[in-house]
């Protein structure tokens, strides 16, 4: 009688557990189905890392972090808000502030009494299709 051999599936299940020593806290938030696929903790999906940024990303991180660059922005930006008129201006303000100061949050207040659970909801709805 021959010993059965793990499915491919299997095998790397207990390499990636070998890899992943003690370190499985990550997979809590990966599916149950994809978990045998998942990247072991501490290891890159990206072995030769993130790409080299190009000329023009370097310059213009350079040039906004420059103190005086920031400076003559925000004095463009505010000017330019200025002299705008109608919905334009409107639009261009609220995106800067929504930039500067993230969307404004809006608070509602729900009142009444809710007597049904949504179970009963879709057995109820499911009752009136059939009939």
């Amino acid at each position: 009688m021959h010993a059965r051999l793990p499915s491919d599936s299997a095998l790397y299940h207990m390499s990636y557990q070998k890899l992943a020593g003690n370190s499985n806290q990550h997979l809590e938030r990966v599916p149950p189905q994809l978990r045998p696929y998942a990247w072991p903790a501490g290891v890159s999906g990206n072995p030769e890392g993130r790409p080299p940024k190009s000329l023009l990303q370097r310059r213009l991180e350079e040039e906004l972090n420059n103190p005086e660059t920031v400076e003559n922005i925000v004095k463009a930006a505010v000017a330019s808000m200025q002299s705008s008129k109608g919905m334009a201006g409107v639009i261009e303000r609220r995106n800067i502030q929504e930039r500067v100061d993230g969307p404004i949050k809006q608070e509602l207040a729900i009142s009444g009494e809710l007597s049904i659970s949504l179970a009963e909801a879709i057995a109820k709805r499911r009752q009136q299709e059939g009939e």
